[in-house]
This record gives C-alpha cells, sequence and structure tokens, in this order.
C-alpha cells in the first residue's frame, strides 16, 4: 500500500501535538515490561561493551537507575489506560512528513508523544517548563495520568535512542556525553515537575525529588 503524505517543511509545535491526540482504545499500560525488558537487554549487553565503549559503561547505571526509578513509579497504576494515535518517537525538529508517516505510528497513553517532544526540546533547544505546567494544568485530569507522564519525564528514552545509534556506529561514543553533561539540570527539571504535580495529585513518593 502506498501512502502520500503532504510535502510542506514545517517543524511540528507543542500545539501541533496537542491537537492530534485521537482516541482509539483503552488497554493495560505496557510500559512496566517493556522497560524492564530493555533494561535486562542492555545490562547483558554492557557487559560485553565495557572496553569497546567506556563512556558508555560509566554514564550507564545513572540511566539504568532512573529507568528503575520509572519501572517502580508505572507498576502503581493497575487501571486500564486510555490509548491516543501516537508516535514511536516525537522530535522537536520533525516536519510534518515524519510526523504524519504512518510508519511511525503507535497505540499508547496521550503523554507518550507530549513527554518525548518535552525532553527533545529540553536536551536540545529550551527548558520547557513552562510548557509542562501548562499541560498539567490543562490536560492531566487524575492521579494515574499524572504517574504515566512522570514515569514517562523519567525513562531516559533520549539517552537510550542515542545508546543505540553508537552501536550501531551512526554516532560517535562522545556524542553521549552532549546527554550525560546536561543531567544535573535535567534533575532540577524533573524535581519542578514532580513537586508541580504533588500540588494537585496524590503520587508514590520519590525521595530524591522531593523539596524539603
Amino acid at each position: 500500500m502506498l501512502v502520500e503524505i503532504e510535502k510542506t517543511r514545517y517543524k511540528i509545535s507543542f500545539s501541533d501535538i496537542l491537537n492530534n491526540s485521537i482516541y482509539h482504545s483503552s488497554s493495560k499500560c505496557n510500559w512496566y515490561n517493556l522497560w524492564c525488558r530493555k533494561i535486562d537487554y542492555y545490562e547483558y549487553q554492557m557487559e560485553e561493551f565495557k572496553k569497546k565503549y567506556p563512556i558508555l559503561y560509566e554514564s550507564f547505571p545513572y540511566y539504568c537507575g532512573l529507568t528503575e526509578n520509572a519501572i517502580s513509579l508505572i507498576n502503581n497504576i493497575d487501571s486500564e489506560i486510555d490509548l491516543f494515535i501516537s508516535h514511536k518517537r516525537l522530535y522537536k525538529n520533525e516536519n510534518n512528513i515524519d510526523f504524519y508517516n504512518p510508519v511511525n505510528l503507535i497505540l499508547d497513553s496521550k503523554v507518550r508523544d507530549i513527554c518525548e517532544y518535552l525532553k527533545n526540546c529540553f536536551f536540545y533547544d529550551y527548558n520547557p517548563l513552562i510548557n509542562i505546567k501548562n499541560y498539567v494544568d490543562y490536560n492531566i485530569n487524575n492521579s494515574d495520568e499524572a504517574i504515566l507522564f512522570l514515569s514517562r519525564m523519567l525513562y531516559p528514552s533520549y539517552y537510550f535512542d542515542m545508546y543505540d545509534e553508537i552501536i550501531k556506529g551512526n554516532k560517535s561514543e562522545i556524542s553521549i556525553l552532549d546527554i550525560c553533561n546536561k543531567s544535573s539540570n535535567y534533575e532540577k527539571l524533573l524535581e519542578e515537575v514532580y513537586n508541580y504535580l504533588l500540588l494537585k495529585y496524590i503520587i508514590p513518593e520519590i525521595e530524591w525529588l522531593k523539596k524539603m
């Protein structure tokens, strides 16, 4: 089957994502199992690659810890979640050809696209805290959605995507430092997000993110 996509080249925006939320169905969230399997795979792989990729080997435990926090958090959701037309990955500088490409579409929580876009903004453009607070104020409706949002912001997809590109030989290992060098600032963003959500919803305690 051939699909024709309108070939305009504008960059997707935050509002594009918000306006593209198309409900499909409801189901159990599968992030817990996916993330557990991914971490197991990477841990095994790191033992094989520790001499070949010393920077990855040194940085990996930190991002593994973030993932374990996200896994622990998502385990608190037992109910089904609403599934929307989403994207495997979503980058701030993508054009609309990629945005509407059916090969890039999946079914997932509506926070998936939002969080991937926001994380990409942080690491490659600007601090999106204002966008985050606006999204929380007008689009998150209950504690389960708040947990989904926070867990997706915790999950370091940005690191694993770069990791995969390095292993494939598409990027040099030193490229990962572009991400690692921003880890402290991203922790501050996570702290702001967590404590803002705490003002509105009951979510599990994450001690290292909680302001005293």
